[in-house]
């Protein structure tokens, strides 16, 4: 099964989404959290635990850059 591709911006990627793309793989809660089709088949996963092929890959886009050129970038703390 080829794995879906979404582009979020990191507002997007918010906590409800991220907890239905790792109970669910899919980005929204599904209407019966109790459908057997929701149970992800052994065969996903490897024997040390990884997933075999991802479902979903979430490239996250229009993140804000650490700053670089002010004076919070040099400030230490004592």
């Amino acid at each position: 099964m080829e794995p879906v591709t979404k582009n979020l911006t990191w507002q997007q990627l918010d906590i409800t989404t991220m907890t239905n793309l790792y109970l669910y793989g899919q980005m929204t809660t599904p209407a019966s959290k109790v459908d057997d089709a929701l149970i992800r088949p052994e065969d996903v996963f490897q024997k040390d635990g990884s997933v075999k092929d991802p479902q979903v890959i979430v490239n996250i886009t229009n993140v804000p850059s650490f700053p670089t050129s002010t004076l919070g970038m040099h400030t230490i703390c004592e």
